[in-house]
């Protein structure tokens, strides 16, 4: 499980080289790039200013949601428990 912003230096590459290796090693796995988006999209906080300048950081909403999503939905498929019980609603952000 992995989210990516395409807009940050440090990283570039990271997705395309993790989906790569992890599809051949056959891990299930989701690896995303999201272009619009820098270093620490995830995150509400404002990044030091150094950071938003070199990895293009901050806060992406539309990224996040649908990193969130996806997030949510890989745990709930490979971490759940077999209890036979649904899986617990969404946790609070």
């Amino acid at each position: 499980m992995a989210s990516y912003g395409g807009r940050d230096a440090s990283l570039r590459g990271a997705a395309v080289r993790l989906e790569k290796a992890l599809t051949g090693l056959g891990v299930p796995h989701d690896v995303r790039e999201y272009p619009e988006a820098g270093h620490g999209f995830l995150n509400r906080h404002k990044p030091l200013l150094i950071t938003r300048i070199l990895a293009k950081a901050g806060f992406r909403q539309e990224a996040a949601d649908d990193a969130w999503s996806r997030i949510d939905a890989f745990f709930a498929e490979h971490l759940h428990q077999t209890t036979g019980q649904p899986p617990p609603a969404e946790a609070q952000r």
